[in-house]
């Protein structure tokens, strides 16, 4: 067909306006009928009976399907010898839509969903697409629609050749790429390319290989989004969720996250005192503090403090809080217990020696008696309730200390007060949390943390021009496959692994050598009295020892993906 020739299909006249498309089986059209747009698909080849068949296969499909998220055909006849099909024109592509990079986050949400129902609905009539890719996601305003169902596999189909290349290079399932037999590339593909899809929706990059961006670090409040996608480009077919579970996973995560978001900022608002007078956007205020506070929830009980360390303290600076009094005492008391505990240990040292220190004698020695009541004062200035209190704890440990180190601890004290309310006072929320988890092992028991952040109306009056610093993490941050990091220490160590639990691995070194200059290796990478050094010795610290083999155990997201990874020379140190 060439421009400007027009068919007649069910009565109705259409002329070709010009290529808007293509792909292996036929070329898209613009087509005009009546004044309205339509797309015109038509096999490229004539005669080829297996094509034909195949189109057939895609035109009946999608003209009896009725669902709202598959592309419907209106119209299908044969033109010249060529077949070809009918369907409205959709004025863009998910490609086009990521590239311009302007959509907002619950749109991108809607569009994944209506992906995944489409895929659903053919999935359940035992249809493999396997062609999923963003070219062949059709965008109309509020809604996408899946096309293209040109080598999709149906459950009844003999079309398929052994040997047939099926998908687009960039995403491809892992099966796809090894070149197996293209008769077993069935459903699984379909959801690692959604899988591939959905990242890359947020973060604007196809994932590649075993490292690959998170979603997390262009938007931290769909954290959530990234173990889901880890799963879908599981490497091996049958570990990936079904779209059925990948929906109600992401349905349930989305409604939830909207939930208690929502009621962070309903109670930030019925907490509200009145005392930000002057500030322009109140409401939008009120929404980015329950996104940040939602968030830092969810970095305190998910991750460990080795991981948050890696987070940007200054992140959403725009906005300031205030740790409550809990909070504040509780990271005081933990702090001044750590401080007096300490110092006990230092000298119990001295005591293996025989060299005795003379403890603090409150009772008979009056100027004991004056440092011990200025330790009680300070701890009572700081109370919390019972089940938090360390308060015996510090006296206990600091009347157990000579006269000489408790006024060293009462002058540190008073500094360790004063620092804390520097960093838990008027700062940002991560700037809190990163304090909070490197400070207090207990944070996690104080209940919805929530109930004890407010917003900072001294330094957020001027919300809207505040400087912010956007980074979530102090260097970039990058997803890896534990299995691929694993595998890469398989290779080049004498080791066997093995996986524990959901998140931890145990690796077995076969000889105590091999263990050694593991050893050697790991600690030659790190540079002295550096943080690398510290991850790389809690590697090696965890070792067991039986009949010749050294076993390390290790967990998934931060032990192996993390120093492992760059142990091994996958990861930037």
């Amino acid at each position: 067909m060439k421009m400007g020739r027009s068919f007649t299909c069910d009565g109705i006249a259409y002329e070709l306006r010009k290529t808007v498309g293509g792909g292996g089986s036929g070329d898209v059209w613009l087509a005009d009928a009546d004044g309205q747009c339509w797309a015109v698909k038509i096999l490229k080849v004539r005669g080829d009976q297996r094509r034909a068949e195949r189109f057939d296969r895609e035109a009946s499909f999608q003209s009896g399907c009725g669902h709202d998220h598959i592309a419907p055909v209106v119209g299908r006849g044969v033109h010249e010898e060529r077949p070809f099909y009918i369907m409205p024109f959709y004025p863009e592509s998910l490609r086009d839509v990521i590239d311009r990079g302007q959509t907002d986050v619950e749109t991108l949400l809607d569009y994944v969903q209506q992906i995944a129902d489409a895929l659903q609905f053919a999935h359940a009539r035992g249809i493999a697409h396997r062609d999923v890719k963003p070219e062949n996601v059709l965008i109309n305003g509020a809604s996408a629609t899946l096309a293209d169902f040109g080598i999709a596999h149906f459950a009844d189909s003999t079309l398929t050749a052994a040997s047939e290349l099926i998908g687009n290079r960039d995403y491809r399932a892992p099966e796809q790429r090894r070149g197996q037999d293209a008769r077993n590339v069935g459903q699984e593909a379909d959801v690692y390319a959604l899988g591939l899809i959905v990242n890359e929706c947020f973060t604007r990059e196809i994932p590649a290989g075993s490292s690959y961006r998170l979603i997390e670090s262009s938007y931290p409040s769909l954290s959530y989004l990234d173990p889901i996608v880890a799963s879908m480009l599981a490497q091996v077919p049958g570990n990936r969720p079904a779209v059925a579970d990948f929906l109600t996973e992401i349905r349930f995560s989305r409604a939830m996250r909207m939930k208690e978001i929502g009621g962070i900022v309903e109670q930030f608002r019925l907490n509200d005192d009145g005392a930000h007078d002057g500030v322009d956007d109140i409401d939008a205020v009120f929404e980015q503090a329950g996104e940040d506070v939602w968030y830092a929830i969810r970095l305190i009980a998910t991750k460990t403090p080795d991981e948050i360390r890696r987070y940007n303290g200054n992140w959403h600076m725009r906005l300031g809080y205030n740790a409550d009094a809990l909070l504040l005492n509780l990271c005081i008391q933990s702090r001044l217990f750590e401080l007096c505990q300490r110092k006990f240990y230092y000298e119990s040292n001295v005591y293996a020696r025989d060299d005795l220190y003379t403890s603090l004698d409150p009772t008979s020695d009056p100027r004991h008696g004056f440092l011990y009541d200025q330790a009680r004062t300070l701890v009572r200035e700081h109370p919390l309730p019972r089940a938090h209190d360390l308060s015996g704890r510090i006296l206990k440990t600091f009347a157990s200390c000579a006269d000489y180190h408790c006024e060293e601890l009462l002058a540190d004290a008073r500094q360790i007060v004063s620092e804390v309310r520097e960093n838990l006072l008027g700062a940002p929320i991560l700037w809190i949390v990163k304090y909070l988890a490197m400070n207090v092992p207990s944070i996690t028991g104080v209940g919805d943390v929530a109930d004890h952040i407010q917003i900072d109306w001294g330094r957020s009056d001027t919300f809207a021009n505040n400087s912010d610093n956007p980074e979530l993490f102090l260097q970039p941050h990058y997803a890896m496959d534990p299995e691929a990091v694993l595998n890469s220490l398989t290779e080049s160590w004498n080791v066997s692994v093995k996986k524990t639990g959901d998140e931890w691995w145990s690796v077995m070194f076969r000889s105590p050598g091999e263990y050694q200059r593991f050893r050697k290796h790991c600690l030659a990478r790190a540079t002295p009295q550096s943080l690398f050094e510290a991850d790389v010795k809690d590697i090696l610290r965890d070792v067991t020892v039986a009949g010749g083999i050294t076993r390390i155990t290790l967990n998934s997201s931060f032990d192996v993906c993390n120093t492992l990874a760059k142990v091994l020379g996958l990861r930037d140190i």
